[in-house]
């Protein structure tokens, strides 16, 4: 007997058989059927558009990768503000991912600058060794910024600040009145132990004895043990 769909010759296994296979049964009835399987595609479609037109998308960038990385970055270039918009609304809905990716990055710099410290330790040390000695004030200010945030506190001062300090105080120690002569310790009035910021408004100029004697004290109680304060 012949195959009504595709004319091969096979040994039918019921009476009214008339194709030779599963895949040749469903062939022929699509053939006779053509208005029922364009609603049951039409049905399909309808009900998993997304899932379909999701896996044609990928399908087709997995064809030609390099003409879609083209294609997009040339849409990007077009369309800077759609762009910005599209991943501020991407963020607001994804804030768990943003924080995730942006630890992720943060440990792959933590990981590529130990690296490179340790590749370049020598010419790192000679190298801040001299901005340092060149840029004093800006150096003690990254000091105190960097103790600041291991302390939790806030704030940071700058080498202008310092220099706006020195001349409200006359270039003289805020305790003692030793002439600093441009020198002197920056010291926290309110330590940052103690729950002081590292704001301007919390940094006086000491001489070295009078910083050593107050250590991490609060600014009055030192005052007060020195007989300055009632």
């Amino acid at each position: 007997m012949l195959c009504a769909h595709c004319g091969n010759a096979f040994e039918p296994k019921r009476v009214d058989s008339r194709y030779c296979s599963r895949k040749c049964t469903y062939a022929g009835w699509r053939a006779a059927n053509p208005g029922k399987v364009r609603a049951n595609r039409a049905a399909r479609y309808a009900a998993n558009r997304d899932k379909i037109c999701a896996a044609a998308r990928t399908a087709y960038r997995m064809a030609d990768p390099e003409k879609t990385r083209a294609r997009n970055a040339g849409w990007r270039a077009k369309n800077p503000e759609r762009v910005r918009a599209n991943y501020a609304a991407w963020a607001a809905a994804n804030p768990d991912k943003i924080k995730a990716r942006r630890a992720a990055w943060a440990e792959r710099a933590k990981a590529k600058a130990a690296e490179y410290y340790i590749a370049n330790k020598d010419r790192i040390t000679v190298r801040n060794l001299a901005y340092r000695a060149a840029n004093p004030e800006k150096a003690h200010a990254i000091y105190h910024a960097r103790r600041a945030r291991e302390k939790g506190a806030e704030g940071r001062f700058t080498g202008e600040d310092v220099r706006r300090i020195r001349i409200a105080q006359k270039d003289k120690c805020a305790i003692c009145r030793v002439p600093l002569k441009g020198r002197g310790h920056r010291d926290h009035i309110v330590p940052l132990k103690a729950g002081g910021s590292n704001w301007p408004a919390n940094i006086q100029l000491l001489c070295a004895s009078c910083n050593s004697s107050k250590g991490a004290k609060d600014a009055t109680q030192f005052m007060r043990e020195q007989g300055r304060l009632l």
